[in-house]
C-alpha cells in the first residue's frame, strides 16, 4: 500500500479514493486498499455517492472517466469543445492567448453528464457530457473550487475571495473569508452549510456552517467531503496516521 496520498475523493464513508505520489489511484474500501491498474499517471481525482470516477492525467492535464474497468477519455478542455452562445447566463466567446482553457487543474463529478472543471487559466466550466461551458465568477482568477451533488459549488480566487454559485439564476456571489483573509491553498464543499478550506501558510482548517467561519486543526495538505463524513491528508505521518478522519455533521 502507499505510505502516503497527494489527493483523495469520497464516496461513502466507507469507500473511498487516493492518488498516491507516484500517480496510482488507490480505492480503499472497508480498511482495505487495491490499486486501480493503469498506464496512466494521475494528479486529481474526483468520485460520486454512486462510486463514478473521474481523474486527471498528470501528463496531458485532460479528463478520464472510469468505465467497464478501464479509462475512457473526456472531450479536452479546449477552446473548440468550449460552448460559445450569446454573453447572457454567462457565457461568451473565449479570446485567444492566456484565456484559452489548456488544461485542468481540478474536477468535480456530479455524474457523467454534470461536472465541474478549473482549468489551467483560473476558469471554471461545466461539462454537459459533450462539450464544456464556462461558468465562473467574471473578472476572478480562480485557485481552488468544488462542488457537490447537493447544488452546491463554492470557489476561492487570487485575491482570497470567497464565492458561491446561485443555482437559481446561474449567477456567483462573495462570501465572507475567514477572519485575517487567509491565503487559501484547498476549498471542499459538501453543501452551502458545510464548507472546508485549508490555509495555504499553516495549513489551518476553516469550517463553514452556513452563519461563519470556525478554525480547528493544522499543517494539513488535502481534504475531501462528502455524505456526513470528511477526509485530510496529515503530511509526515506514518501509514497509520496519515489520514485525519472528522465525522462532521
Amino acid at each position: 500500500p502507499p505510505a502516503a496520498f497527494a489527493t483523495i475523493g469520497i464516496q461513502n464513508a466507507t469507500t473511498w479514493y487516493g492518488i498516491d505520489l507516484s500517480g496510482t489511484i488507490y480505492k480503499c474500501d472497508n480498511g482495505s486498499r487495491s490499486a486501480i491498474q493503469s498506464s496512466i499517471l494521475f494528479r486529481t481525482l474526483d468520485v460520486n455517492s454512486k462510486g463514478e470516477l473521474v481523474a486527471i492525467g498528470f501528463a496531458d492535464n485532460k479528463p478520464y472517466l472510469r468505465s467497464n474497468g478501464g479509462w475512457s477519455p473526456l472531450p479536452a478542455l479546449t477552446e473548440s469543445n468550449v460552448i460559445t452562445v450569446q454573453p447572457s447566463y454567462n457565457d461568451f466567446l473565449l479570446p485567444a492567448g492566456a484565456q484559452t482553457p489548456g488544461g485542468i487543474l481540478d474536477i468535480s463529478i456530479i455524474s457523467p453528464r454534470e461536472m465541474w472543471a478549473l482549468g489551467t487559466n483560473g476558469t471554471i466550466y461545466t461539462f454537459n457530457g459533450e462539450q464544456w461551458r464556462k461558468q465562473s465568477p467574471d473578472g476572478a482568477t480562480i485557485i481552488s473550487m468544488s462542488a457537490s451533488e447537493e447544488n452546491a459549488c463554492w470557489a476561492v480566487d487570487s485575491q482570497n475571495r470567497v464565492w458561491r454559485h446561485n443555482f437559481d439564476n446561474q449567477t456567483w456571489s462573495i462570501v465572507d473569508a475567514p477572519a485575517g483573509n487567509p491565503s487559501t491553498k484547498q476549498i471542499a464543499v459538501r453543501n452551502n452549510n458545510a464548507v472546508f478550506m485549508i490555509d495555504k501558510a499553516d495549513r489551518t482548517l476553516y469550517t463553514w456552517d452556513g452563519k461563519g467561519w470556525s478554525s480547528s486543526e493544522q499543517w494539513l495538505s488535502s481534504i475531501a467531503t462528502a455524505a456526513g463524513i470528511t477526509k485530510t491528508i496529515i503530511p509526515g505521518k506514518t501509514e497509520k496516521r496519515d489520514l485525519y478522519i472528522g465525522g462532521l455533521s
